[in-house]
């Protein structure tokens, strides 16, 4: 009888922590949509998105700045600081757009912390 209820409460309480996560990760990226348009302004992701596209391509990262000769490969406005383990990471969300990228980015690590 004991184990019935820890078993079910148990269950109920995964559960809970379930939704709860689920609600974190919705709650983050809601925020990521409205907050990091690309239209408006650059974040940080944005150096590892184009950076990896780059690297993807073919082009070192570290040797492109930011003139008029790359522009359609790196429309921003600093070169690329970040170290190459950065990139490595953020190379499973630089298949999708950009934002789409940065959502499931936010939305993984999100995840991963609650």
């Amino acid at each position: 009888m004991i184990r019935e209820a820890e078993t079910t409460r148990s269950i109920g309480e995964c559960a809970g922590r379930l939704i709860l996560v689920i609600t974190i990760c919705v709650i983050a990226a809601w925020f990521t949509w409205i907050v990091a348009n690309p239209d408006m302004f650059a974040t940080d992701f944005h150096y590892y998105w184009y950076a990896s596209q780059a690297w993807k391509s073919g082009i070192d990262p570290y040797s492109i700045r930011p003139r008029a000769a790359w522009r359609p490969i790196w429309p921003l406005w600093d070169r690329l600081f970040y170290p190459l383990p950065a990139l490595l990471v953020v190379s499973p969300f630089v298949q999708h757009t950009l934002r789409a990228g940065h959502i499931a980015f936010v939305v993984a690590g999100t995840a991963l912390l609650a």
